[in-house]
């Protein structure tokens, strides 16, 4: 992807970002972007005031809101409050669609209406547990996959919570002093990005003074994204203590919509491409090392897509064959992640990954969300991306009943992914599972993988990424002695003693095979300080080609079982 507002970002905010230490808080300037029934935009807080201001007899525009209220009641201004800000009216458009797609685990929103609920609804990867009332925050929530969205001035559905008036405004601090507080560490903690938000919300006001008067210059800084920001502007919020991010946008006419549906597409894709490699097992530290070095499609990254209780099982009984076909399985559960970054490592192995294992006999929707999610991947993806979902053996349903089952499936778009979308039978209680057809599966798919590495190592060779080559012809290597020894995971510590003993290579080789097992291991783990040359590499890739090809000679000899 090529970053166009990238630039703009400073580069400790996006460090904060890639590391889960962002919390947003988006205002009512972002509804603007909504799509309305009636082609209009949605009124910010300024033209709420002079529309509930209308309906005040002999009323000099000063707080129309607080007004209306003290005139003709707390219940029929939280009425007009759903017509004035078009209540099933207006709909999520690509800002907040893109907004919903960048992986937080906690969004604040000022906003009274739905449209945050509905972008991330519309989305369908993870489940969005609206916070409202302070009983509700010592409730923690134990699936890390869910969203948190804070609502810090309530909402129409909860009338006594609102906070609309300048008496709501007033008390704000002394009345929920709970959700203040969570709100004070979230800023005390957090790198906090304003959108669409206005100077003028009282309550935050108060709470970021006070977080000033405490801590001075140890405070963190508070960032919020403007286009076209004037100089006068730029002061306001920089009075405030918070940095405007300006993004300079040339065009005469501006569509704020698209424009921020692009920022927050390129703050998602540096965020999930760049997000710390900290993997606990090594070849996942390696393919993850080749997919940020090395932009390809190519990858033998197995993502699985199963329930945390349930990992011990596929541990034992699928990675195995993964394994045995090339395969790297990985899971979130792989790497030490806060659980602030949880959603981000996960799109972020979805989307390097070229083939995805899903369990979906338990039917929870989580599960079927994230399948919605993979769908559309396999839709959009010009790779060679292929889904395997794991369903009960006893259940009826076919694969053309999923399919309709999926509503991000259209009709044009089945023939194109029937032939990357795969279904075993699973019971895991009776421990039944088609391995045979599972096999079947990988072995296709594995093929086709490996096949392309030999042209991916020509091209590396053509732009100068010879160590890059070394490792993926070290990978091929590697496939060869597991598909020679049927030996999923065997012994690299061990293993020139064995092709020795089998008399795939000399004692005189042997060192040459701890050369370049020693040199892979310093490339992959960044350790490599001398730059490889195109002879060094081409000699070991040969060295490799000369055993792979007595490997093959031996097979047809004597086949090991």
């Amino acid at each position: 992807m090529t970053y166009q507002y990238i630039k703009y970002f400073p580069k400790p905010f996006l460090e904060d970002l890639i590391e889960g230490h962002v919390f947003p808080i988006v205002g009512a300037g972002f509804s603007r972007n909504a799509k309305s029934d009636d082609n209009k935009p949605s009124r910010d807080w300024d033209e709420l005031g002079h529309y509930f201001a209308e309906d005040i007899v002999d009323y000099k525009y000063n707080g129309a809101i607080s007004a209306f209220e003290y005139e003709y009641s707390r219940s029929k201004l939280i009425e007009k409050m759903y017509t004035a800000l078009k209540i099933g009216c207006i709909h999520p458009d690509l800002a907040h669609k893109s907004f919903a797609k960048l992986p937080f685990q906690l969004v604040a929103t000022t906003n009274f209406d739905y449209l945050l609920e509905e972008s991330y609804t519309h989305l369908g990867n993870h489940f969005c547990r609206t916070i409202i009332d302070e009983e509700q925050l010592p409730i923690i929530n134990k699936d890390i996959k869910h969203l948190n969205l804070l609502k810090i001035h309530g909402d129409l559905s909860h009338p006594s919570r609102l906070i609309a008036t300048e008496e709501d405004y007033d008390s704000f601090l002394t009345k929920f002093p709970m959700i203040a507080t969570y709100i004070t560490n979230q800023f005390i903690s957090k790198t906090v990005l304003f959108i669409g938000y206005s100077v003028d919300d009282t309550d935050i006001r108060q709470i970021f003074q006070m977080i000033k008067d405490r801590l001075g210059k140890l405070k963190r800084r508070a960032y919020t994204i403007r286009i076209n920001a004037s100089t006068q502007e730029i002061n306001r919020f920089t009075r405030r203590g918070i940095k405007v991010i300006n993004i300079p946008i040339s065009h005469e006419k501006i569509n704020y919509n698209e424009v921020f549906s692009k920022i927050f597409d390129e703050l998602n894709n540096y965020w999930t491409n760049n997000i710390p490699n900290n993997a606990t097992e090594e070849d996942s530290s390696l393919d993850l090392k080749l997919a940020k070095i090395h932009s390809t499609n190519i990858s033998r990254l197995s993502y699985f897509s199963v329930e945390t209780e349930d990992l011990p099982y596929f541990k034992s009984n699928f990675f195995p064959i993964f394994y045995k076909y090339g395969f790297t399985p990985v899971t979130p559960d792989d790497f030490l992640d806060s659980n602030d970054n949880y959603i981000a490592r996960v799109q972020s192995l979805i989307n390097i990954s070229n083939l995805c294992l899903v369990d979906i006999t338990n039917s929870s929707n989580d599960r079927l969300q994230e399948i919605e999610f993979l769908i559309e991947k396999v839709i959009k993806s010009q790779s060679d991306f292929h889904l395997i979902i794991a369903k009960n053996i006893d259940n009826p349903f076919s694969k053309n009943n999923f399919y309709k089952s999926i509503n991000t499936i259209r009709e044009e778009s089945l023939d194109k992914i029937k032939s990357r979308v795969h279904f075993i039978n699973f019971d895991k209680k009776l421990n039944q599972v088609d391995f045979n057809e599972l096999e079947n599966i990988l072995k296709s798919i594995s093929d086709h993988v490996y096949d392309q590495f030999d042209s991916e190592i020509a091209n590396l060779f053509k732009t100068k990424q010879y160590d890059i080559a070394l490792l993926m012809g070290y990978i091929t290597f590697e496939k060869s002695l597991r598909d020679f020894y049927k030996d999923s995971r065997f012994a690299s510590y061990k293993l020139s003693d064995r092709l020795i003993k089998d008399n795939i290579i000399s004692s005189d080789e042997a060192p040459i095979l701890f050369e370049v097992r020693d040199l892979r291991n310093k490339i992959a783990h960044g350790l490599n300080q001398n730059k490889l040359s195109k002879d060094t590499v081409q000699q070991y890739l040969e060295f490799f080609k000369k055993i792979q090809d007595k490997l093959v000679s031996e097979h047809k000899n004597s086949p090991h079982l």
